[in-house]
């Protein structure tokens, strides 16, 4: 579906995230595509008016009927610190060469994250740099393109020497409207944020940084998740997440083309569109911009 008719969930109460994905049942999947609305608390039909219950079909952009699910989910904040204490310690260690899949931060800023690659080529430059969040390396908008970042992160150096690994090269703003102000269904297109982005370029001699992930080795390319990878069976779709804070736990995508409201403070929000989730327990604080790694070819 194209998330303009997706975004037609929004306009009923306590929808803060929708997407594409298997419907489920009693928490098992039934093989049936539906659109997902996920809200802050599921109610019984009773207790709602009747303007304000979930359609059991939506009519995607052809006018085709499209069976909904609605599902109970918090909703999504960008900043909650560091997480709990790691379940593997070794990523948020100081690792040299530097690789992907450890712990980063803004230099002696609050706040850590992941580093989610060093394979890629700047197309300006032609030079390797690195990614992350933009929330992780440039403080949501909030540093200047040279800033240094650092690894392991701030929460994680413990006064370690020579952490410096970079500078901040260019960042993709992200577009932020302060909570209250937020529309009634979906934000107009000129709000739409389609990524939380931000590169690094690399200050240490080059054989300081190795162009891999930590446990998972070197990634050959990138794959595009889609409604035909959703559908497959668990074991079919199984996917590692490289995160400071979680590990390197196994996952698997639930919903694709999902676009939902992130908190950054209590005040201020963000709208991103055309996004994967995962469920919740791969994925904790202090893992912002951990790569999602496809493990089936």
């Amino acid at each position: 579906m194209r998330p303009e008719a997706l975004h037609e969930l929004f306009r009923y109460p306590n929808v803060h995230t929708v997407g594409e994905g298997i419907k489920t049942v009693g928490g098992r999947e039934i093989g049936q595509w539906a659109a997902i609305a996920f809200v802050d608390r599921k109610l019984e039909v009773g207790a709602l008016h009747y303007e304000d219950v979930i359609p059991a079909m939506i009519r995607d952009e052809q006018g085709l009927e499209v069976v909904t699910d609605v599902v109970e989910k918090g909703r999504f904040y960008a900043l909650q610190g560091s997480g709990p204490t790691p379940s593997a310690p070794q990523h948020r260690l100081k690792i040299r060469p530097v690789v992907a899949g450890i712990s980063t931060s803004v230099y002696s800023k609050a706040g850590t994250g992941t580093i989610c690659s060093l394979q890629v080529r700047d197309k300006v430059t032609g030079r390797r740099v690195g990614i992350s969040n933009n929330h992780v390396w440039a403080a949501v908008n909030g540093v200047p393109i040279g800033t240094l970042e650092q690894q392991p992160g701030v929460v994680d150096h413990q006064a370690i020497p020579d952490i410096e690994i970079g500078k901040l090269l260019r960042y993709v703003p992200i577009k932020l409207i302060q909570a209250s102000a937020r529309p009634p269904g979906a934000p107009p297109v000129n709000l739409w944020n389609y990524c939380d982005l931000a590169l690094m370029e690399f200050i240490l001699a080059d054989d300081q940084y190795a162009y891999e992930t930590l446990e998972l080795g070197n990634i050959p390319g990138t794959k595009v998740i889609t409604g035909n990878e959703i559908a497959l069976p668990k074991p079919e779709k199984s996917c590692k997440v490289s995160g400071r804070t979680s590990g390197l736990p196994s996952t698997y995508p639930t919903a694709v083309n999902v676009s939902s409201w992130i908190f950054y403070t209590q005040q201020l929000i963000a709208f991103f569109v055309m996004n994967v989730m995962t469920p919740d327990f791969t994925v904790q604080p202090g893992d912002s911009g951990a790569p999602l790694v496809w493990m089936n070819g």
